[in-house]
């Protein structure tokens, strides 16, 4: 008899490989940076800059954002918060997933660094956030 933690156990693990595969299974490149001209790859963790605002329903965008750059770390340092500080804003748009742990109420209207994991398809780019972290109290 299976017992209902190790039930929930299973089904996490279960609901991880779906996740997986489901990115896995995504065929869309996304643009690389300057520094690193190489596109992301499949369930790369990248690093955009832009102004995060709200959307409807609740949701959270990060509009007038650079292209994604592979990042090494899926979180923020210093030196990558200077750096983001100083980089023009883009063109791109990207719906932002699991944001809410990083309080972006406190962050809205700012310019952001957002770190995660890309999800690129016809539907809208995605990012499931890894990071947040504001570097500049002005979108501009």
């Amino acid at each position: 008899m299976v017992r209902p933690r190790k039930l929930r156990h299973i089904a996490v693990k279960v609901a991880w490989i779906g996740l997986c595969c489901g990115l896995a299974a995504d065929g869309r490149a996304a643009g690389g940076s300057q520094s690193n001209p190489a596109p992301p790859q499949k369930l790369d963790v990248v690093e955009v800059v832009g102004c995060l605002t709200s959307g409807a329903n609740g949701s959270w965008l990060v509009t007038g954002a650079t292209d994604p750059a592979v990042s090494k770390e899926p979180y923020t340092n210093q030196a990558e918060l200077k750096a983001a500080s100083e980089k023009p804003l883009g063109t791109k748009q990207y719906a932002l997933l699991a944001v809410k742990m990083f309080n972006p109420d406190a962050h809205k209207g700012h310019k952001v660094s957002v770190k995660g994991l890309l999800i690129a398809d016809a539907k809208g780019d995605r990012l499931n956030v890894t990071s947040l972290q504001m570097v500049a109290d002005t979108c501009k």
